[in-house]
């Protein structure tokens, strides 16, 4: 036999909803965590590869820099058949360290990023455009077999090169 007073009874069963409202309420809190995580967790791995990108695009200026003043200093025919890399010859996710002064092609450019890549980079002719040089960067961030490529088309002749960095698959 219950010996607990009417109003010991009804205090038990308010704390007892309480309990049932707090446990339904927790469930909401942590369905809002985990709907939070599935839009955070991508969204911050997306930027993670953005990020690494960058290493490309400044790369691929600098060496196309380097082209110009090499060109202006040199004259043009100095560099209608330049050639280069690939270096290091397959790209990674992993930071590489490379010697790009050991190749010839880069060192007569004077290029040669001073911070270990993630990239491969390379320098050859247009197919589609002879007298054309290009110069890019393949990059395979996840190292699953599909690559990005950034690249620069130059121009021997006029000593110049797009100002645009030409991209394919970039967060591939």
């Amino acid at each position: 036999m219950d010996t607990r007073t009417p109003e010991e009874v009804a205090a038990s069963a308010k704390a007892g909803r309480k309990w049932i409202i707090l446990g339904v309420g927790g469930c909401g809190c942590l369905a809002v965590l985990l709907v939070a995580a599935g839009i955070a967790v991508p969204a911050f791995v997306s930027y993670i590869k953005r990020s690494k990108t960058s290493e490309a695009t400044a790369n691929l200026q600098s060496m196309a820099s380097a082209f110009r003043a090499t060109c202006e200093s040199e004259g043009s025919g100095a560099l209608a058949t330049l050639r280069a890399g690939p270096l290091p010859a397959v790209p990674s996710s992993a930071q590489q360290t490379v010697s790009f002064a050991a190749d010839p092609g880069f060192a007569s450019i004077g290029f040669g990023p001073l911070d270990p890549v993630r990239y491969s980079y390379s320098i050859g002719p247009v197919a589609e455009a002879p007298g054309e040089i290009f110069m890019e960067a393949r990059g395979d961030l996840d190292d699953d077999g599909v690559h990005s490529l950034f690249s620069i088309a130059c121009s021997p002749t006029t000593c110049a090169c797009a100002s645009q960095v030409y991209t394919e698959n970039e967060l591939e």
